[in-house]
């Protein structure tokens, strides 16, 4: 059973490809709408490039079988203390030369 956000994503594919029958890939805004997407794509007979977004335990099983192209793992919390990391290393530096 797919979740409601995974049923938006077939949804919207399906519509996508019924109206444009050429289309090659599919970037959903994460990976429960990539989800749906594959089952889309499924229904209509197509193999495309689909990739999702979260990198969640369910898209990185799909990547491994196949059915998901890739899925992109962010994390924001490591982000975020990098870039505070790194910006203040660089402040330190420039400091150091003036």
């Amino acid at each position: 059973m797919l979740t409601s956000t995974a049923q938006k994503g077939l949804n919207v594919a399906t519509n996508i490809l019924q109206a444009n029958p050429d289309v090659q890939a599919i970037f959903a805004h994460n990976d429960e709408m990539a989800l749906g997407a594959i089952q889309a794509a499924k229904s209509a007979g197509k193999t495309i490039f689909i990739v999702g977004f979260d990198g969640t335990a369910d898209a990185d099983k799909a990547v491994k079988d196949g059915t998901l192209a890739a899925t992109i793992a962010q994390q924001p919390d490591q982000m975020g203390k990098n870039r505070y990391r790194y910006s203040s290393k660089s402040y330190q530096r420039r400091s150091c030369r003036s």
